[in-house]
């Protein structure tokens, strides 16, 4: 046996030996055989890791700033720092969050504010309202999606809910760069805005809460759009 496995040719007559083939062409033929194996699986590699660095990128960008450098004082409302207990803290699994309650210096309404950013999404929408709410009790009343003043292309969703004799109307959105969303299905235009860059950028959860009354949704929607603005710039 050869070293490739193949057995010595027959001893053939003198007649019949110009119909055989050469004894080395066969090595060639499986030489060229393994280099094109070797070239498809380079071609493979190279095309996979094209891919990956299409659709996957590299390393996750982290906020320019931390959440609790979002300012205390955003026009005529006045926050305050809310600590967090540790369980809660860790239960929301974000790289930064930050509690507020801001406060307005004309009639005294009062928002709560609860602000995270995420540097890993691998959960599109993390800790939905609906979710965390219906779960603790509460009944939830309808649900919109409204545009923020200035910001026409920034949507964000407005929620009513109530547990007997309370009903609080909850304002939230999804943040990547200067894009929002509300749910999963819409977060995936801005998902794939993501694909080729070399850094992904922090996802960002905003969510606002009030008590409902005539002014509740104008009010979460002006303190809202003070926060986007802070978040566009992380």
């Amino acid at each position: 046996m050869s070293r490739l496995g193949l057995s010595r040719p027959v001893q053939k007559p003198a007649s019949l030996s110009a119909s055989l083939p050469h004894a080395d062409s066969k090595p060639v033929f499986l030489t060229r055989a393994v280099w094109t194996a070797v070239a498809a699986v380079v071609l493979l590699q190279g095309g996979a890791v094209a891919i990956k660095r299409l659709f996957l990128p590299s390393a996750p960008r982290y906020p320019a700033h931390k959440m609790s450098e979002l300012p205390l004082s955003l026009g005529r409302w006045k926050g305050k720092e809310i600590e967090l207990e540790p369980k809660t803290f860790g239960g929301v699994g974000s790289y930064d969050q930050v509690a507020r309650e801001y406060k307005s210096a004309g009639d005294g309404n009062s928002i709560f504010v609860h602000a995270a950013a995420w540097t890993s999404q691998d959960d599109w929408t993390p800790h939905l309202p609906e979710g965390c709410y219906t779960t603790n009790g509460w009944d939830h009343v309808d649900s919109r999606i409204v545009a923020l003043p200035g910001a026409p292309n920034a949507r964000i969703a407005v929620q009513s809910f109530e547990q007997k004799t309370q009903r609080v109307t909850v304002a939230y959105w999804y943040q990547i760069d200067q894009g929002t969303y509300t749910d999963r299905e819409a977060g995936r235009k801005l998902r794939r805005g993501q694909w080729g860059r070399r850094e992904r950028s922090p996802l960002l959860k905003t969510m606002l809460q009030t008590a409902e009354s005539d002014r509740a949704e104008a009010d979460l929607l002006e303190l809202a759009s003070k926060i986007y603005d802070f978040n566009s710039g992380l």
